[in-house]
């Protein structure tokens, strides 16, 4: 999985990312192991192995959302998943185990590995000379079914309009200038998130071709 990002995002990007990610991962995990420690009086918590990796692991699915999202995981010949809904399957998984008392704080990195992962990828990551990625395909609400994701649009776009209001999370381009960016009007030759999907379903083909 790694050496498939390394190829679409290029190595330094790559360790960049890593490092914002799972630090991220890491703090948020030890602020949650704190505070529940202090609640529950269990101070043996604070003495857990933690690594901020797993997140940043759990963290790449949403990442494969957001380049090959109608790509087709394949099993044994057939076709099981879409990319674009593995993690919402991840993340329902988890949340099984996690009600069931098979895993404890690793649920909360890793599930702030899914969060940090869109955050940076979604408002801060550079694609070209271009902040943000703004398609629909890889809004908050397209991680829900369709039947929910009407309902929560209303709500998120309120969420966002206030973060963007006390400037907690940056401003998205314009949608016109996306908008010209895909027509190829100059001088915009070409959208970055459709070089962005072609660079990466290149890199899978490279990589099944080389599995074979």
């Amino acid at each position: 999985m790694g050496e498939y990002f390394v190829r679409v995002w290029g190595k330094q990007e790559f360790v960049k990312t890593f490092a914002i990610v799972s630090g991220l991962c890491q703090l948020t995990t030890l602020i949650f192991t704190f505070l529940t420690a202090i609640v529950t009086l269990d101070y043996q918590r604070l003495f857990l192995p933690q690594s901020g990796m797993g997140g940043f692991i759990f963290g790449l699915t949403v990442s494969f959302k957001q380049t090959v999202p109608e790509h087709q995981v394949r099993l044994m010949g057939y076709n099981i998943v879409r990319v674009k809904h593995i993690p919402s399957i991840v993340l329902l998984l988890h949340l099984v185990l996690y009600i069931f008392g098979f895993i404890t704080w690793t649920f909360f990195m890793h599930l702030s590995g899914l969060f940090w992962m869109w955050i940076y990828t979604r408002y801060y990551k550079y694609y070209g000379d271009r902040r943000g990625d703004r398609s629909e395909t890889f809004s908050f609400i397209s991680f829900f079914p369709d039947q929910f994701a009407q309902h929560l649009k209303p709500i998120s776009t309120t969420v966002y309009t206030l973060l963007v209001k006390y400037k907690l999370l940056p401003p998205l381009p314009p949608r016109e200038q996306l908008e010209r960016a895909e027509e190829g009007i100059p001088p915009q030759p070409i959208s970055d998130s459709d070089r962005r999907k072609q660079l990466a379903l290149r890199a899978l083909e490279e990589r099944l071709q080389s599995k074979k």
